[in-house]
C-alpha cells in the first residue's frame, strides 16, 4: 500500500483601515462593480463567502462571528492547484468556480494575484504581502507546481526544512515568520501538534493593512448606551456617532428585500412621509476608508430580532443585488466601538458545503482524494489528502478606523433643497445584532466578514 505523508497550507491575512489620500470616495459613487463585472476570483471569492457564512451562523447560533473568506479561499484555492480528477472539480466548485471554469483555475489564480498586485502598488497605504514555502526537503513537490504557485502568488522557490527529524523547530520558526509580516498580530499560529514528521509542505501567505477611516468618529462622542439583543434584553456599549458624515453610502430595503425609496428631502409638514422602511425592513450603510477602494459595509435590521431574515437573504444569493443600490448621501451612523477574535475548524462545514473528496475517507483510499497534481507520486509514493483547515480572524473597530487580521491553515496529513422642503438626513444604527463586512470596492472582493450580536 502507498504510504501515506503530510502536508500544511497555511494563509494569513492582515488588513485594517487604510491610510491613504487621493480619489475622493464620494466621486466614485456608492459601489464602483456590479456582481457581472468581478474577475473570476473575486465573484467566485464572494459565493463561498455567503455559503461558508450560512454554515458557520448555522453552527454558532447566537455567537459573534468573524472571518476571512478572502484568506480561506486563497488557502483552498492555492491546494487545490495541486489537485487533479474529481477532487479538483469538487474543491473548485464549492470554493464558487462556476462549470467548465473548475477545469483551469488559472484566471482565478490571476484575478488573485491582480488585486494583490494592485493594493501593493498603492502608495496611499501601509501594506505588506508575502508568500512562502517551507518544504520537507526530501519531498518530491512537482516543479509546475511549484512554477505556478511562484508565478501568482510570488513565493520564490521554496525553503528546504527538516519535518522529519525537527518538525517542532520548523514549526516556531514558520510562526515567527508568520508573526513577523503581521506585525505581531498572528502569534504562534500553528499549536504543537499542527506538524509532525509526517508534515511535508507548509505554504505562508501573509498580508498586513492598516489605516483609517476616511470620516474618523469623534472620540468625545462615544458614550455608553443600549445594544438590543435578539430576545430583546440589552446590554450597555460604548456607542461610536457621527453626525453629518458626507463620504458615506447608503440604502434601505423592505422584509422582501426590495429597494425602499428614502426621501432627499421633505415636505415642511411631514407627517404623511414615510421616511425608513416597516419594522420588518434593514438598511445599510457604506463607510469608506482613506483613499475610497476599502470600506466597511454594515447590514442593520429595524428590529432587534431581523438578524436571521437578512442572513437567509445572504444564502438566497448574496447581497451583491442590494450594494448595488447603495448611494452616496449625508448619513447619521451610530455603531459600537468593539472587538472580536474566533476560530473555527473548517472541515465540517467544507463537507456540508460539498467538499468531501479532499479529506481523508478510510473507504476511498483508492480513489480518494487526488493531490497528484501537487506532489511526484511516482517518485515518493506518497499521497497527500486534507486532514484539517483551521481558520482564526480577529478584528477591532474603534474610532479612528479598523484593524484586522486571520489565518488559515490547510493540514494534509498522513492518512440641494427646494421651496418648501427642508434635507433629510437618515440615521442608520447598529445597536442591534448586526452583519458586517470589508471589502474591497474596486474589484467587489470580500476580505473579511461577520456578525456582532452581543457585546462580548
Amino acid at each position: 500500500m502507498k504510504r501515506y505523508v503530510g502536508l500544511l497550507l497555511l494563509l494569513v491575512l492582515v488588513t485594517g483601515a487604510c491610510s491613504r489620500t487621493g480619489n475622493d470616495p464620494k466621486t466614485t459613487g456608492a459601489d464602483p462593480v456590479v456582481a457581472e463585472g468581478m474577475n473570476p476570483a473575486m465573484q467566485a471569492n464572494n459565493v463561498f463567502a455567503g455559503d461558508l457564512y450560512t454554515q458557520l451562523a448555522e453552527s454558532r447560533n447566537g455567537e459573534n462571528l468573524f472571518f476571512s473568506p478572502y484568506s480561506i479561499s486563497a488557502a483552498l484555492f492555492m491546494t487545490a492547484e495541486g489537485a487533479r480528477g474529481e477532487t479538483a472539480v469538487e474543491m473548485a466548485a464549492v470554493l464558487g468556480v462556476p462549470g467548465e471554469a473548475r477545469l483551469d483555475l488559472d484566471p482565478v489564480h490571476a484575478g488573485h494575484a491582480g488585486l494583490s498586485d494592485r493594493l501593493e502598488r498603492a502608495d496611499q497605504y501601509e501594506l505588506n504581502i508575502a508568500n512562502a514555502l517551507w518544504g520537507e526537503r526530501t519531498c518530491a513537490l512537482r516543479a509546475d507546481y511549484l512554477e505556478t504557485i511562484d508565478r501568482y502568488y510570488r513565493t520564490g522557490g521554496v525553503f528546504p526544512v527538516d519535518f522529519v527529524n525537527d518538525f517542532s523547530a520548523v514549526r516556531i520558526r514558520i510562526n515567527a515568520w508568520v508573526e513577523q509580516q503581521t506585525a505581531g498580530l498572528i502569534a504562534d499560529l500553528l499549536p504543537r501538534g499542527a506538524v509532525d514528521p509526517s508534515t511535508r509542505l507548509v505554504l505562508t501567505n501573509a498580508i498586513h493593512f492598516l489605516g483609517r477611516w476616511a470620516e474618523p468618529f469623534p472620540e468625545e462622542r462615544t458614550d455608553p448606551d443600549d445594544f438590543f439583543l435578539a430576545d430583546g434584553s440589552s446590554r450597555t456599549v460604548p456607542l461610536m456617532r457621527a453626525g453629518g458624515l458626507e463620504l458615506a453610502a447608503y440604502a434601505a430595503f423592505n422584509a422582501d428585500g426590495s429597494f425602499f425609496e428614502t426621501p432627499h428631502e421633505l415636505p415642511i409638514d411631514p407627517s404623511e412621509l414615510t421616511t425608513y422602511p416597516a419594522a420588518d425592513g434593514f438598511a445599510m450603510v457604506e463607510l469608506p476608508y482613506m483613499g475610497g477602494d476599502l470600506s466597511m459595509l454594515l447590514i442593520a435590521p429595524n428590529r432587534h430580532d431581523g438578524l436571521p431574515g437578512i442572513e437567509a437573504r445572504l444564502a438566497d444569493g448574496g447581497l451583491d443585488p442590494c450594494i448595488a443600490r447603495l448611494e452616496s448621501r449625508t448619513i447619521h451612523v451610530a455603531m459600537p466601538r468593539f472587538e472580536l477574535e474566533n476560530s473555527y475548524g473548517l472541515v465540517e462545514p467544507l463537507r456540508a458545503l460539498g467538499m468531501t473528496r479532499a479529506f481523508r475517507d478510510p473507504g476511498l483510499v483508492s480513489d480518494g482524494a487526488d493531490f497528484s497534481g501537487m506532489i511526484d507520486v511516482e517518485r515518493s509514493g506518497d499521497r497527500l489528502f486534507i486532514s484539517d483547515v483551521i481558520h482564526k480572524a480577529f478584528v477591532e473597530v474603534n474610532e479612528k478606523g479598523t484593524e484586522a487580521a486571520a489565518a488559515t491553515a490547510v493540514v494534509m496529513g498522513e492518512t440641494s433643497a427646494a421651496i418648501g422642503t427642508i434635507p433629510f438626513i437618515p440615521e442608520f444604527r447598529a445597536d442591534r445584532p448586526f452583519l458586517f463586512l470589508i471589502r474591497d470596492r474596486v474589484s467587489g472582493c470580500i476580505l473579511f466578514m461577520g456578525r456582532f450580536v452581543r457585546p462580548e
